[in-house]
């Protein structure tokens, strides 16, 4: 009867035979087999990992101006209104500019154009955010952090960006 051996070596099989007396059936046979099945399905079952293809000059400055087209900005709070909708309450850094707020405003207006109401506030200052609702807090304050809102409401047709900042000089 024949004795199968294998063993694994880079990736390839080696199967040796040899003639044993004592050990020598066909179950011994059929486990080399199933093993060697296992073993081949799981190599032919591994995928061979591609690096990326390199991105062009041209690509790589498309999506370095997508991603700068806005400013980065923390999302304080989300909320929906009692009518459904839409609340979002937004910091940004106090460097930003007016005209990157405002960008940033419709940029966020176009990507819940399917919401009927939307309520977007966007501060500079995460204190004023806190103090919003505080009556101690000073207004002049309050309005030079709060920059801008976004507003839709279906009932009166309102969909406007409005730039509320006071005293703010940039």
């Amino acid at each position: 009867m024949l004795f199968v051996l294998f063993e694994v070596n880079y990736g390839r099989i080696i199967i040796q035979q040899k003639e044993d007396a004592m050990k020598g059936s066909i179950t011994t046979t059929l486990v080399a087999v199933v093993l060697i099945t296992s073993f081949l399905a799981l190599r032919c079952g591994e995928k061979e990992e591609k690096a990326p293809a390199p991105k062009t000059e041209e690509e790589t400055q498309v999506a370095k101006e997508e991603k700068q087209r806005f400013i980065t900005y923390e999302t304080l709070r989300q909320w929906a209104p009692p009518a459904g909708g839409v609340g979002i309450a937004i910091l940004v850094a106090e460097e930003a500019t007016k005209e990157e707020v405002l960008t940033l405003a419709q940029y966020l207006r176009s990507k819940y154009s399917s919401t009927k109401w939307l309520w977007i506030d966007i501060f500079d200052s995460k204190e004023a955010y806190l103090h919003r609702d505080d009556p101690n807090y000073p207004e002049k304050e309050y309005s030079k952090h709060w920059l801008a809102q976004v507003f839709r409401n279906p009932k009166t047709s309102e969909d406007k960006i409005a730039w509320v900042a006071e005293g703010r000089d940039h």
